[in-house]
């Protein structure tokens, strides 16, 4: 990627795709996870989570 040479929209579009494209994917995770836990442990297992999950993404 060189951004005296490429157009700069291009660039900007292809990295805004990549991050769109992981931030969703991260979204669908932790919604399945959450239905998950909450599914087989109950409400103490998805508070849990609840507590537990800022912290998973700030590690």
């Amino acid at each position: 990627m060189n951004l005296m040479e490429e157009n700069v929209k291009i660039v900007y579009f292809k990295y805004q795709g990549a991050a769109f494209g992981s931030a969703l994917i991260s979204s669908i995770y932790g919604l399945v996870d959450m239905a998950m836990v909450g599914q087989y442990q109950g409400p103490s297992g998805t508070a849990a989570l609840a507590v537990v999950a800022p912290v998973w993404n700030i590690i």
